[in-house]
């Protein structure tokens, strides 16, 4: 069957589409929602059958449909989708500031004694464990409980259920990783620069900004204090990359993934494997300070039900090919 580059033509509910992925991911157009600029696309196979990623309206380039696909034929229709596009195009910028990020590190810092403290007292992890395994495979259930009841005390685990969902799925799926982007970015964590919000409610809610701002200051406050308990300033935690582009370099991505695992790092560069597809390719080795880090598989529990790929997510403290 012939397939098709897409277009802003192709999307009609119920097109079946290709996405342009390393595994060619199958999936059809669930739903538009041109008030917000976006798409709901369903995925019909692999590990992740049934579930939806919400992409923008231009990202529909990103898939391959077949050639006698259903279009939109309408002129007056297109040229509307076109004009949301457009209306939803603007960026937004927030440079991280030093300043707030020394003010932020010192609110985490003042949490620490007491995160320290519930974890001496209520942590199930450290009653049976007293060092974590750097390539272990997977996560540890203790942790995933001793987080859940921390954020639980603190009124705050949905946000965590919704942004470990999110992060494993697709992080770039809807926009709730986008406000959690955008609100690192007003704590000082890192740069925001994407298309503004398109969402109404992205706000309002359990997401409001101020929950936002609660929940990854406690969270990067647990991590840190379980850490510091253990006596560990540093992971070695490694990125492999491979393209069949130019050389791909992501420093200005504002969250990275890597993984503990060299033997997983080494898969996602392709080293070892004879692909001519792949243009250029990398391996990095980083011994990361725990204050750059924002998540891990130890105490994830998304991390470890389907990608078992012992990831660390770490925060764009600039390139480290420079």
């Amino acid at each position: 069957m012939q397939l098709v580059d897409g277009e802003l033509k192709h999307l009609v509910i119920g097109n079946h589409c290709v996405l342009t992925d390393g595994r060619k991911t199958k999936g059809f157009i669930k739903d538009i929602h041109l008030d917000e600029g976006m798409f709901s696309w369903e995925i019909t196979e692999y590990e992740d059958k049934g579930k939806h990623w919400i992409m923008r309206l231009e990202e529909v380039s990103q898939f391959l449909f077949p050639e006698n696909s259903k279009i939109i034929a309408n002129k007056s229709e297109l040229n509307d989708i076109k004009k949301v596009v457009e209306r939803f195009s603007e960026t937004m910028i927030i440079d991280a500031d030093k300043s707030i990020l020394l003010e932020s590190r010192e609110v985490i810092e003042v949490m620490n004694s007491q995160t320290k403290k519930w974890l001496l007292s209520h942590s199930t992890f450290l009653k049976k464990y007293k060092k974590i395994e750097n390539n272990r495979s997977e996560g540890y259930p203790e942790l995933y409980q001793d987080l859940e009841n921390y954020l639980l005390s603190k009124d705050l685990y949905r946000l965590e259920e919704e942004t470990g969902s999110i992060l494993a799925l697709n992080p770039y799926s809807g926009e709730w990783m986008k406000g959690i982007r955008y609100t690192l970015a007003k704590l000082g964590f890192i740069t925001f620069n994407e298309m503004k919000p398109r969402t109404k409610d992205i706000f309002d809610g359990i997401g409001s900004l101020e929950n936002r701002k609660n929940y990854l200051l406690h969270r990067m406050s647990f991590l840190q204090s379980l850490f510091s308990i253990l006596a560990i300033s540093h992971i070695p935690i490694y990125r492999g990359v491979q393209t069949t582009e130019e050389f791909y370099n992501d420093q200005h991505a504002p969250l990275q993934s890597w993984t503990t695992s060299l033997e997983t790092g080494t898969s996602f560069s392709s080293f070892g494997m004879v692909d001519d597809n792949v243009l250029n390719a990398y391996l990095i080795k980083f011994n990361c300070p725990i204050d750059q880090i924002f998540m891990t598989y130890f105490e994830t529990k998304a991390f470890n039900k389907q990608y078992k790929e012992q990831e660390v997510v770490k925060f764009n403290c600039g390139s480290l090919l420079e």
